[in-house]
């Protein structure tokens, strides 16, 4: 298949499948990237690492046999570049080597070739049998169901399917998906917990009577495991001659079907079981696209009504499966949809079915209907989704309005802002709030809620954060980096509740302090080069926010989770292990692009919940206003008025020197916040700051004793680690060892410090 990109109109070929998966080394904290590409693209690289199953999913393991070199677009990458850090990879300066692994998975994303965009993403029609045979290399032992009361009610387990341009792997798939989830029920596994599976309500179908009607006892209702899976074994997609022409075609024979006897003993794959009082299995498919989500006439809607569907089928699906970890991470996708073919919404595509030639009849017209009323209950009771059908309607409105508009009360109205922000939807324009005005896709889904700077904000908005700082900086040169946070919060609360009048008054101010701040200018033009440095590399990209506006992200902070770190809670020892080679991970490319945080502290690390990856935690690095590029001066440095950003308790002694922070000064502070993350607590910490200097400038830290024992290749490497840990805090820089060497050090590939 053929495409154009969208966004530098370059063509582009899908491979035919059966190509390996390209592994591109994205992050060290996020989860991997998948990049598709032919064989003649001059991004790939020979295998230097492999896979294997495991019991907590695929373990990436190095291939020995691989060539210690091989050349990535012109540039070399060695196996020494390259960090194991837990269920992820990362490089140092190479990031963007791409690696290729003998590994298939149940779907592929697109990339265009020149500019990275993802335009959609499909199924891959792998093998089945390949499938399965992973499948039964791993164990699976059925847990033991939870006890819960003995008064059920009937359960609808509904699966709207939306499918790929390819039917037979699409619908294999399925029926192997199915067969495992129907297995699931009966074995009681642990995500399963009601002890008679018949009487388990699943997904979003367990809303009262009076909200949706009850689906009428009719074809698409089954109750019986075994008939099911015969059903489904019989059920085949061979073309218009021989089978169905489409998938809704498919269950529409399938939902036709006659039903055997009450009572009946024999289970004919053409003919429902007679329902008995049990749960209710229905699948619904469609062929609705996700195209128009991306173009001018897609609309919010129909992104959520797409995820909404999807997530039914993905999640549903034999949750606790590790080879599915990857569909799974789709799930957790607020904004992933799968690729298909047509020009309908799911909504249209079953109102089309139920008035076509295969569907007049009250059955599936009822099924439309009661499907169309589940959506729009999903859809109610979300704030989210009423703000903007309200902004949408009216096409501005300002913020006083809106309560009246929507009803909501003014807790469920500022959580429906809030994310209505945070999904990139609605921008804020003076004295008040609309549409964005922009094509919605992929620039602003990519696979998660938006966990980035807001889109949204105009320059002039931004230009008054920056301002406000310039003028905070010249009357209070060496305020601690929360006392410039705590009022840039305030102007941020401003601008987000269209206080616009109160945004102009910081915009007037700070062009009054700009003529007394001669090196503003060159101060914009600094933090320029640093976002262009971040953006410009994958890893910090996805390992910071450049910007101070981050806001809406549903997170803690590094302090927050300290505070409860007691033995047997999460997150535990192991998982603190894999938080600390990430950060040190992100500190190794940052650092590798010649940049310096100069205000680490375990409140500028936002940790945002991924029951999907071991650490459970995602690490995000904030609060990078004014951080330092190595290789050139900060434009205040020659200002008596202004000092470096740091945080009482986090100075590195090039702080408290009155130095310019350096690589070494990040180092420093790393190993304080490792101390308390994987050791015993600060060494350091202290109310008192000459009692602190006095610590930190004569290295009066024992070394420390770590809560749990860290391995690499079989290998007890704690006393190592503890070793680098009480050198990072070394008085004089150069005899710090680097990120790099720290980050080594965690992951067992550096010997003992100098």
């Amino acid at each position: 298949m053929s495409w154009k990109c969208p966004k530098c109109s370059a063509e582009n070929q899908d491979p035919d499948t059966g190509e390996y998966l390209l592994l591109r080394i994205k992050t060290a904290v996020g989860e991997t990237l998948c990049k598709k590409l032919g064989s003649d693209s001059q991004f790939w690289a020979e295998p230097q690492f492999t896979c294997e199953p495991a019991s907590d999913g695929w373990r990436i393991i190095p291939n020995t046999e691989a060539p210690n070199e091989t050349q990535l677009n012109g540039r070399a990458i060695t196996s020494t570049q390259i960090v194991e850090t837990g269920d992820i990879l990362s490089v140092g300066k190479e990031s963007k080597g791409i690696i290729k692994l003998p590994l298939q998975v149940n779907y592929h994303r697109i990339y265009c070739k020149e500019c990275w965009y993802q335009p959609f993403l499909v199924l891959s029609p792998v093998s089945m049998e390949q499938t399965k045979r992973r499948l039964a290399a791993i164990p699976h032992e059925a847990s033991q169901p939870e006890e819960t009361g003995s008064d059920f009610v009937d359960a609808d387990i509904v699966f709207l399917v939306d499918v790929t341009q390819s039917m037979q792997p699409a619908l294999e798939a399925l029926k192997h998906n199915i067969s495992v989830f129907v297995d699931s029920l009966k074995t009681k596994w642990r995500a399963n917990r009601a002890p008679d599976w018949r009487a388990k309500v699943v997904g979003y179908r367990d809303f009262t009577d009076d909200i949706a009607p009850p689906l009428e006892d009719n074809p698409f209702l089954h109750n019986d495991a075994d008939a099911l899976k015969s059903q489904l074994q019989a059920l085949q997609v061979q073309g218009k001659d021989k089978g169905p022409s489409s998938l809704l075609d498919a269950i529409h024979i399938v939902a036709n079907m006659g039903q055997s006897e009450k009572s009946a003993q024999e289970l004919d794959p053409n003919k429902w079981r007679h329902r008995s009082k049990a749960a209710r299995v229905l699948i619904a498919f469609t062929d609705a696209t996700y195209h128009p989500t991306t173009k001018d006439e897609g609309t919010f809607d129909d992104i959520h009504l797409s995820c909404r569907s999807n997530r039914i089928l993905l999640f549903i699906f034999a949750p606790d499966l590790p080879c599915y970890d990857q569909l799974a991470s789709i799930d957790r996708s607020e904004y992933e949809a799968i690729e298909i073919e047509g020009g309908e919404t799911g909504a249209e595509a079953l109102v089309r079915f139920a008035n076509g030639p295969c569907g007049r009849n009250p059955d599936t017209t009822g099924l439309v209907d009661a499907l169309n009323l589940m959506f729009e209950f999903w859809w109610s009771e979300d704030s989210e989704y009423v703000v903007y059908n309200a902004i949408r309607e009216h096409g501005f409105t300002s913020i006083s309005s809106l309560a009246e508009q929507t009803g909501l009360s003014d807790g469920a109205l500022d959580q429906g802002l809030d994310n209505c922000f945070w999904y990139g939807v609605i921008e804020h324009v003076p004295g008040g709030v609309k549409v964005l005005d922009r094509r919605l896709g992929r620039e602003y889904f990519r696979g998660m809620r938006v966990e980035a700077p807001v889109p949204s904000l105009d320059q002039h908005l931004v230009d008054a954060f920056r301002k406000i700082d310039a003028d905070l900086l010249l009357k209070h040169g060496g305020k601690t980096g929360e006392e410039l946070k705590a009022v840039k919060e305030s102007i941020l609360g401003a601008v987000k509740w269209g206080n616009i009048e109160d945004v102009k008054q910081h915009s007037d101010a700070g062009a009054d302090v700009n003529a007394k701040a001669p090196w503003y200018p060159d101060y914009v033009a600094y933090q320029k080069e640093l976002k262009r440095r971040v953006d410009g590399d994958p890893i910090l990209k996805e390992f910071c926010y450049a910007m101070q506006v981050f806001g809406w992200v549903n997170s803690n902070d590094l302090a927050e989770i300290l505070d409860r770190v007691k033995p047997g809670r999460r997150p535990d020892f192991d998982q603190r292990v894999i938080l600390a080679k990430r950060l040190m991970g992100g500190m190794t490319a940052l650092h590798a692009a010649k940049i310096v945080h100069a205000d680490l502290k375990p409140e500028n690390l936002l940790l945002i919940e991924d029951p999907s990856i071991r650490s459970g935690y995602k690490l995000k690095l904030i609060d990078m206003d004014y951080s330092v590029l190595s290789d050139k001066t900060a434009p205040w440095d020659d200002d008596p008025n202004t000092e470096y950003v740091g945080t009482p308790n986090y100075f590195s002694p090039e702080h408290l020197r009155g130095e310019a922070p350096v690589e070494a000064s990040d180092v420093f502070t790393c190993s304080l916040i490792l101390h308390e993350l994987l050791g015993a607590g600060h060494p350091y910490e202290s109310e008192d700051d000459d009692e602190y200097r006095d610590k930190a400038l004569n290295h009066r830290a024992p070394k420390p004793r770590l809560g749990g024992v860290i391995k690499a290749g079989g290998n007890d490497i704690t006393d190592m680690v503890a070793e680098y840990l009480h050198a990072c805090l070394h008085p004089d820089p150069a005899q710090r060892p680097s990120a790099k060497k720290l980050c080594d050090a965690l992951n067992g590939r550096a010997g003992k410090p100098m």
